[in-house]
């Protein structure tokens, strides 16, 4: 079991967090069973950032967007980058709170965005966020297409970030259907991607946009 002193707060290694035997056997919430192996899902966004990490640099502050139960908040705390999770659904946060509380995590819930307090959880719509706040780094791992299509999106994501921020997305969809959909799909010129093929995965493809 990993257990994490008050006084230190040392963050465990995503290594030593998924050696411990723990699932999710609450009510889920969610009817995507794939959400509910958190093993599955952790190595998953393991392999997407091991892929992807020698192009994003070394972010500081991060915010994890639709982070349901946790598992990419919880990744990039193992990373030391400071996570905020941000989640619309509050029941999720409270099973991921619940879920991780077995190997002796223990994520508050806030309700403003502040960094002193990671790792956390923010409960809201990212497109409703207010604070003045800039990161290095946001993350939506597990995403829909159809979110990646809204133009409201990219407009609040170039707003949350620092210049020279990257934003990380990952996706089940294959490199051919990414492609489609960012062909037919205006990405705003304040922004670079880049697609890349995560071999072997859940998440078979990532998207890297670079806020120029």
């Amino acid at each position: 079991m990993v257990i994490i002193e008050a006084s230190i707060r040392k963050f465990p290694d995503i290594e030593e967090i998924v050696k411990s035997e723990f699932s999710l056997s609450l009510e889920q919430g969610t009817k995507d069973t794939v959400q509910l192996n958190p093993v599955e899902r952790l190595n998953s966004i393991t392999k997407v950032w091991d892929t992807c990490k020698n192009k994003i640099g070394n972010p500081a502050l991060a915010l994890d967007v639709g982070s349901g139960f946790g598992y990419g908040t919880v990744f990039l705390e193992s990373q030391n980058i400071k996570t905020i999770g941000i989640e619309n659904v509050g029941k999720k946060i409270k099973q991921g709170q619940e879920l991780f509380r077995l190997i002796g995590l223990d994520i508050p819930d806030i309700n403003k965005l502040d960094f002193s307090k990671h790792p956390a959880f923010y409960e809201g719509d990212i497109n409703a966020i207010n604070d003045d706040i800039q990161v290095d780094l946001i993350t939506l791992f597990y995403l829909s297409l159809e979110m990646v299509s809204r133009m409201k999106t990219f407009e609040t994501l170039q707003k949350l970030l620092k210049k020279d921020g990257t934003v990380l997305l990952a996706t089940e969809a294959n490199i051919e259907d990414v492609q489609a959909v960012l062909k037919s799909n205006f990405i705003p010129v304040s922004f670079s991607h880049e697609i890349i093929e995560v071999p072997d995965n859940f998440e078979k493809t990532a998207i890297l946009l670079k806020l120029k």
